[in-house]
């Protein structure tokens, strides 16, 4: 989640001590992707499955938060077995935003009812501290755990500072052939800073997709310099 430089969303007590607002969202239930993907698939020369992503954004309304969102939608593939690249989308470290998040922590099992589950803890130091929650859900849909024919992630904030009004995202993951798997994402956000900019999604997708294939192919994660 992209920030830039944060305004001061504080309270403030009668006493005349301040501190920034906090709050807790709903995370509704369900592994199936926010909703229909409208971003074409890659395509390079005589390779059907290329390790790219194509891309398509635009700007949302959400009714309950009656404010605009900005989404994005991605569609890629990568050269590795379902069971590699769910491996890989399960590793905390691939989906934190490293560009802006100073220092995360991770707590496992939070959503029982779910395969695979997880809160990431995060801190982002700038003009002020923010800390914010995202929680992470995974599991096979299509198939078994051992065997998965298609994977579903959800994650969405949680809980935490109301500088972030809103990160939620899907991620669909399914069999292409035996050696080839086929990924699509969808993510909404929104900032009190940057309430409608679709270019920080994208670059979120993006990263994520290239931590994806990184994570999946045995190679180190990519760093980025934070707050870039």
């Amino acid at each position: 989640m992209r920030l830039g430089s944060l305004p001061l969303a504080l309270f403030c007590l009668p006493a005349g001590a301040c501190a920034l607002a906090k709050e807790v969202t709903e995370f509704p239930p369900g592994l199936e992707p926010l909703e229909d993907n409208r971003a074409p698939w890659p395509e390079e020369g005589g390779d059907e499955t290329p390790e790219r992503l194509g891309e398509a954004s635009g700007e949302g309304y959400d009714e309950d938060l009656e404010a605009d969102y900005s989404w994005c939608h991605a569609r890629g593939y990568v050269k590795k077995p379902l069971r590699k690249v769910y491996s890989a989308i399960r590793v905390p470290r691939v989906g934190v935003d490293r560009r802006q998040v100073h220092e995360f922590e991770v707590e496992w099992g939070v959503e029982p009812e779910y395969t695979h589950s997880y809160v990431i803890h995060n801190t982002v130091n700038d003009i002020i501290t923010v800390e914010y929650d995202i929680t992470w859900r995974h599991g096979a849909v299509e198939g078994t755990e051992s065997e998965p024919l298609g994977v579903g992630s959800r994650w969405q904030k949680t809980e935490g500072s109301t500088v972030i009004e809103m990160i939620r995202g899907s991620l669909y993951s399914f069999e292409v052939d035996e050696s080839t798997t086929a990924l699509e994402m969808v993510l909404h956000q929104r900032s009190l800073r940057v309430s409608l900019d679709p270019e920080l999604c994208r670059t979120y997708l993006q990263d994520f997709f290239v931590d994806i294939l990184a994570e999946s192919h045995g190679e180190p994660l990519p760093t980025y310099p934070t707050g870039s």
